[in-house]
């Protein structure tokens, strides 16, 4: 499958595959392994499509309860949603003091917030 950092799908923006970034340790991300983007509950059935084509199985949506009830996670179309991905909603504001105190300390470091976030939040993920 061709893969590209920066990918397009219609209806959700500022998508990108995480592949071939450097982590601590001085190794590569796989391609394919991590895709971020804004909120694929936007996507067209085109899109959702894509998504599912690009081999995506598990969407983590970082956004607060609030945001999620607002405009609920990806709900894939009826024709397309025989093996939808799973989902986990894991919000990156909503946690304890210790984990608010990690985040200020990291700043602008948003990897590191996001880090952070994750290993807090390893048994619902």
């Amino acid at each position: 499958m061709n893969r590209t950092r920066t990918l397009a799908w219609p209806n959700c923006y500022n998508i990108r595959d995480l592949g071939g970034l450097p982590t601590d340790s001085g190794h590569l991300t796989r391609v394919g392994a991590v895709v971020r983007s804004d909120l694929p509950a936007r996507l067209t059935v085109e899109g959702q499509r894509a998504l599912l084509a690009y081999g995506i199985r598990t969407i983590i949506d970082l956004r607060r309860s609030t945001q999620v009830a607002e405009e609920p996670s990806l709900v894939l179309a009826p024709e397309i949603a025989d093996q939808p991905p799973t989902l986990y909603n894991v919000s990156l504001e909503e946690h304890g003091a210790a984990v608010d105190e990690a985040i200020r300390q990291a700043g602008n470091r948003r990897e590191e917030v996001y880090l952070l976030t994750l290993q807090h939040n390893q048994r619902q993920v």
